[in-house]
């Protein structure tokens, strides 16, 4: 089964409404069963408060990020001392002919995860406000959707695949400090002294895709990385991971993180 963001990688996020909220001190927020098919994307930038069901309970603080299921019963409460400020926006996912997806009879796993502490959330609070300003200025459309694809690859950085195996992590650990050198399938095969075909079946059923995926997938977050925090060129970094062109490099980075490299450099900035 592919996790959630396998599926965001053939699906569209789009924004319905995106807005920031400062809560009156007697805020409180209830969302009935069976609501509306969409999901609603949360992140706390100040105050205290609780999000709950009747099986969940967070205490809320600067840093927590939901991605609620409109569907599911829940209730949202602000300490009336310091009044939750939050970062929001209703949204779906679309497949390539623009139809919305039917978000319940997705399973969970191809969902993003209900709620993460983010450890640093500068960066994606930074993403959601330019979302939300985009969508104040333009209304929906595929510019503001671009913020929010941004946003979703941002949450799927700590969602990359781990191995059960010690000897195949720390080939992906290695693989991921230098995604610039040029792996093959049959030197990371060699290195664990196995067949190809026999390293492929153990790799997938481990790390959950196929070894030139996760190769692209790592190449992709080393150029998100040089995107946000170095000057060089798109030609240039393309040129630097391995990929044959920039036009290569512009479609595999369109087909990973939602958007073209240009746009994600302009997220960024």
């Amino acid at each position: 089964m592919p996790h959630w963001y396998e599926s965001v990688m053939t699906a569209h996020p789009t924004v319905l409404f995106a807005a920031r909220t400062a809560c009156a001190p007697n805020w409180e927020w209830r969302n009935p069963e069976g609501h509306r098919d969409i999901l609603n994307f949360w992140l706390i930038v100040d105050g205290k408060g609780e999000w709950r069901t009747d099986s969940e309970r967070f205490a809320l603080a600067p840093g927590d990020c939901f991605v609620q299921r409109i569907w599911q019963r829940c209730v949202g409460t602000t300490v009336a001392s310091q009044p939750l400020v939050v970062l929001w926006a209703n949204c779906t996912l679309r497949d390539d002919q623009g139809h919305a997806l039917d978000l319940r009879s997705l399973p969970a796993a191809q969902l993003p995860p209900l709620h993460r502490r983010l450890g640093q959330p500068s960066f994606i609070t930074s993403l959601a406000q330019r979302m939300i300003d985009r969508f104040e200025s333009q209304g929906v459309g595929p510019a503001t959707d671009q913020w929010l694809a941004c946003i979703w690859d941002e949450l799927s950085r700590d969602a990359l695949p781990r191995a059960a195996d010690p000897q195949l992590e720390q080939l992906l650990q290695e693989v991921r400090a230098h995604p610039e050198h040029p792996w093959r399938v049959a030197g990371l095969a060699q290195a664990l002294g196995l067949p190809v075909d026999r390293f492929t079946r153990r790799f997938h059923a481990q790390v959950g895709c196929a070894p030139r995926t996760f190769l692209v997938r790592t190449r992709i977050e080393a150029a998100k990385a040089l995107l946000r925090m170095s000057s060089l060129s798109i030609a240039a970094i393309a040129s630097r991971l391995g990929f044959c062109d920039i036009y290569h490099f512009s479609k595999r980075f369109r087909q990973h993180a939602g958007c073209a490299p240009s746009a994600y450099r302009d997220c960024a900035g």
